[in-house]
């Protein structure tokens, strides 16, 4: 009988995990992920088919975390701005996933495009307390969600020092000058 393995796919799975938020998915690859379990490559090999599936479970996984903090935020706090403000906090404490999913790839297309569910709930809030009909719903939406993915961006990178209390306050801002504009 072979010796049972002491390193499990749940494992390797948290390591790559791990590797992925700390160094960027560039930097996740096989050795990357043994010196994190302090194992040989065999073990990743042996539960992954290769590299590309494993980094296939690092990116849903990635995705899950993000939707899950909207999801969060939005229950929290049901505003016009809650989803902004949680896609640029993301982006603040998960540079890296933040800039795979939403720089690097074109895996999450957007905020409104990523979650569809807490998308449509943020544009009946709009409706309902701004009083906008569909069209410029989606246009206050819209461009909320492009102001918040230029401030996100700028945090991840490091390109700036703003926090994202200081971008909440750019984008609340923003929304009361656009609110008025399409009044």
């Amino acid at each position: 009988m072979p010796p049972k393995q002491r390193i499990t796919k749940e494992m390797i799975l948290e390591s790559a995990y791990k590797v992925f938020c700390e160094h960027g998915m560039e930097n996740v690859n096989a050795r990357s992920v043994a010196r994190e379990l302090n194992c040989s490559t065999q073990p990743i090999f042996s539960y992954y088919k290769g590299m590309g599936e494993l980094k296939e479970c690092l990116e849903e996984q990635a995705s899950e975390c993000f939707r899950k903090e909207l999801n969060d935020a939005f229950q929290a706090e049901a505003t016009e701005t809650a989803i902004y403000e949680a896609y640029i906090r993301f982006a603040a404490n998960e540079p890296q996933l933040f800039r795979h999913l939403f720089i690097e790839t074109k895996l999450g297309a957007g905020i409104l495009d990523e979650n569809p569910d807490v998308s449509e709930r943020v544009k009946e809030l709009v409706k309902e307390k701004c009083g906008l009909d569909q069209e410029n719903t989606d246009i206050f939406c819209r461009t909320l969600a492009v102001c918040a993915h230029g401030l996100a961006a700028r945090i991840a990178m490091k390109e700036t020092d703003m926090t994202p209390a200081e971008a909440a306050d750019h984008l609340n801002a923003l929304k009361d000058r656009e609110f008025r504009a399409l009044h």
